[in-house]
């Protein structure tokens, strides 16, 4: 069995079809939804799926950038724990679809198991400016996000006053601290050593920035499960046109002939028959299987 953990904002019409393409008898599908949302009725979600079992946890409100993502992700992995072990935890957004059968995702994650397949930004790495995300404190950014924009200079003199005070967190942490995307397929092995590690993340990673994308490699990358790590989210992202770019009907045949699993983003404000489409030819795919 396998967990899906979904973290959704709004494009509710896009999540239901995601959801609809996960549907399978040997997958469970864990929703959150950010607390901000005021437009999302669970109802509307009631058998929706065939084959998985549906679960939406406690709301919270998540910000762009801060420790709430990384507490959202936590949850998601102990709600998911709680119920069974399962052979992977699959961490989607609410924008992601899948680009291969949801047949084909399966045996490929059967046919790897064992594997971790989480990504490594190793170019931004390089210079380690990364690390200024933990090395100082932010505590505005779950209250900020990304739009408030007097807030965040306020934030940021507060952060070239620790510069200048030599403020460094992780000078006593004994890690080698890594970076990538926060969007992982893992196994239930890691997923237990992540989650016995609560504590440490938190006081490691707690008023950082957008260390969602470096609390995960950090522990992986510092554990014995290093030796397993893939070096692939298998999701596929495209930062050149976008931040990330959103897939529309012209990117079909670079999307289906990917080697990758997932892809984001998708949005029904941009192209709402591209998200039929996919779904669509997936659906006629598993049926002529």
């Amino acid at each position: 069995m396998h967990a899906y953990l979904i973290i959704a904002y709004n494009d509710f019409e896009l999540l239901k079809c995601l959801i609809r393409m996960l549907d399978y008898p040997y997958n469970d599908i864990y929703i959150h939804i950010d607390k901000k949302s005021k437009k999302f009725k669970q109802n509307d979600f009631i058998g929706i799926t065939k084959y998985s079992k549906l679960y939406f946890i406690k709301r919270e409100k998540v910000y762009w950038g801060g420790y709430s993502q990384v507490n959202c992700e936590i949850n998601l992995l102990k709600s998911a724990k709680n119920r069974k072990s399962y052979s992977y935890y699959h961490l989607l957004s609410g924008a992601d679809l899948p680009i291969k059968s949801i047949e084909e995702i399966y045996n490929f994650f059967e046919n790897n198991l064992g594997k971790e397949f989480i990504s490594f930004d190793v170019e931004n790495e390089k210079n380690g400016e990364f690390l200024d995300r933990i090395k100082y404190y932010y505590p505005l950014q779950d209250i900020i996000g990304r739009r408030n924009k007097f807030f965040i200079k306020i934030q940021l003199l507060f952060i070239e006053l620790q510069k200048k005070l030599n403020v460094n967190r992780i000078k006593n942490r004994n890690y080698i601290f890594r970076k990538g995307t926060n969007w992982f397929s893992i196994t239930d092995n890691l997923a237990t050593y992540i989650l016995s590690k609560e504590e440490e993340i938190k006081s490691i990673f707690s008023k950082g920035w957008c260390v969602d994308e470096v609390f995960l490699q950090t522990l992986a990358w510092n554990s014995k499960f290093k030796e397993n790590i893939y070096g692939d989210s298998m999701r596929l992202f495209d930062w050149n046109r976008g931040k990330p770019y959103i897939y529309r009907e012209a990117d079909f045949f670079e999307l289906i002939n990917s080697e990758k699993l997932f892809a984001r983003k998708f949005s029904n404000s941009v192209d709402p028959k591209f998200i039929d489409t996919i779904e669509f030819y997936f659906q006629e795919k598993n049926t002529n299987k």
